[in-house]
């Protein structure tokens, strides 16, 4: 089983990119455009990761943030922020929501791989063999 990662931007070529990216890196991809399909498919699918836009329909993506940390099945998955929110305020309030990364759009694909792989790793996951089989290794 792979690892799998959760894209949720209200973008379809953004998603496409970074499910084209991810996909090439052998993750699983889920993908959702609202903050209440995020909250839904964290739960049904146990992302590795997620990344997460903030401007997105209905719940923004701070408040989709507050919730995913607030829920006992979702907490403990790792949310970085993909927006082109680059304030200082919105980075702080971002990271106050919980989030573990924060990136600014336009993204540069070889730093968002790094990081990706960085949470995926940290969290005993391996992108090809999945969190269970890693650890065993």
């Amino acid at each position: 089983m792979r690892s799998r990662v959760l894209i949720a931007d209200d973008d379809p070529e953004l998603r496409l990119l970074l499910r084209l990216m991810l996909a090439r890196d052998g993750y699983d991809v889920i993908e959702a455009e609202t903050g209440e399909q995020v909250l839904q498919r964290a739960i049904d699918s146990s992302p590795a990761l997620i990344l997460l836009d903030i401007m997105m329909p209905g719940i923004n993506g701070f408040e989709t943030c507050r919730q995913l940390k607030s829920d006992g099945r979702s907490s403990r998955v790792p949310v970085i922020f993909v927006t082109a929110l680059g304030d200082r305020q919105s980075r702080e309030q971002g990271l106050a929501a919980g989030a573990d990364d924060y990136v600014v759009k336009p993204i540069d694909p070889k730093e968002l791989r790094r990081r990706i792989q960085a949470f995926v790793q940290q969290n005993g996951s391996d992108p090809v063999l999945g969190p269970l089989q890693a650890k065993a290794t």
